[in-house]
């Protein structure tokens, strides 16, 4: 058995710390995407819904979720903006669950004839492309934007968006403070345009949140930090140089696998797939029923370990798409078993297992590692 143990007490407190490290009174969203960033939209909407301003997903089929959640637990509808392209049917849907979309570029102009027909209104962000060169207008179309806008009141404005480039892997952000500069100014062009008091504006998300306070603006997007771990060490260290102390922020999710499957196996026989590993010593495996199929990644092969019992135990050859072998030879010598669990993620005894490090040992990110765990395993509010 694999499952994901999500701690609520480090979730809610580091909501709370990361509120104190707020510039001015910015609102806090949780960004929820990637089925909460692999911990788990139906397991963390309760422990943060009564903290948070707006929940931030990709999809309609994400917000949906949600709103589900709401209703089961009688919560109320908190503010939802999917971020990513919405179909008309997706709109049509997202209207009548008074959920947010974004306009990205001009194809909204292919359903402002079903719009007006179906006499709808949606409330709606504009994106702007500040330097990312991703979805978004950029600073030279909105004219026309704003012309689009003035014709067809079906679009409610409500907020103002933007994402920043290149805030994470450096401790300058010369590029940021740019991109910040383009934004305040479309901001301006906006409100004056459609002769708008207040908006929601929001450009920060977890890594500006620390490094950048100016970008804060009256709303935030927060994902990483509220989980638990930083974007990257390059950005704990920007954030070093700017306050007396970081945040206390624990990890929220623990990864956990239990096995029944021992085995002792003698020197010079092999291990997984391509027989890439052969054994040196007669050793004691235990087979785990985890790998690259539930997130575990392949490219971690030969470098990582799993905790059992507070000791590190090595990975032996290939992660398969469902198992790993592990040398449990110290454990048993000490304490002999016929089932184990190991930590994936996580701590045992004086030993923990970071987000970023297995990032490390897969050449990656924290985001991908985290949002690649399978939403089919069981998980649980410990």
């Amino acid at each position: 058995m694999t499952w994901l143990e999500i701690n609520k007490k480090n979730l809610q407190n580091n909501f709370d710390i990361l509120t104190q490290y707020r510039s001015g009174p910015s609102s806090i969203g949780v960004v929820l995407k990637a089925n909460a960033y692999g911990h788990g939209i139906a397991e963390v909407i309760p422990l943060l819904h009564s903290r948070m301003d707006t929940a931030y997903v990709m999809n309609l089929a994400e917000a949906l979720a949600i709103r589900k959640v709401e209703n089961e637990l009688q919560l109320g509808s908190k503010r939802i903006l999917i971020m990513g392209p919405t179909s008309w049917e997706a709109i049509l849907e997202a209207s009548q669950q008074n959920i947010d979309i974004c306009l990205h570029d001009f194809s909204y102009r292919e359903i402002l004839p079903s719009l007006r027909e179906a006499k709808i209104s949606i409330s709606v962000h504009v994106v702007i492309d500040t330097g990312l060169s991703r979805e978004g207008f950029l600073p030279t179309t909105l004219p026309a934007l704003f012309q689009d806008l003035k014709n067809y009141p079906n679009f409610k404005i409500q907020g103002i968006m933007s994402h920043f480039a290149h805030v994470e892997d450096i401790t300058e952000q010369d590029y940021a403070r740019q991109q910040l500069k383009v934004f305040e100014n479309a901001v301006a062009d906006l409100k004056k345009e459609l002769h708008l008091e207040t908006l929601q504006e929001h450009i920060s998300a977890s890594a500006s949140f620390m490094t950048l306070p100016q970008a804060h603006k009256n709303s935030v997007r927060l994902g990483a930090l509220i989980y638990g771990f930083w974007v990257s060490p390059e950005m704990k260290l920007s954030t070093k140089t700017l306050f007396s102390e970081l945040p206390a922020i624990q990890p929220v999710l623990t990864w956990k696998s239990q096995t029944k499957t021992i085995k002792y196996i003698q020197k010079g026989v092999s291990i997984s797939y391509g027989c890439t590993y052969r054994c040196e010593r007669d050793l004691w495996i235990a087979v785990f029923p985890v790998g690259y199929s539930d997130g575990y990644p392949r490219i971690a092969s030969y470098k990582a370990y799993v905790l059992i019992e507070g000791k590190r135990c090595p990975i032996l050859g290939r992660i398969a798409m469902n198992y790993l072998m592990v040398d449990v030879s110290p454990i048993l010598r000490d304490n002999p078993t016929t089932s184990l669990t190991a930590v994936l993620l996580g701590k045992s005894g004086e030993e923990s297992i970071s987000v970023q490090q297995l990032a490390d040992w897969s050449s990656s990110i924290p985001h991908e590692v985290v949002s690649r765990i399978s939403p089919l395993l069981k998980r649980v509010v410990v």
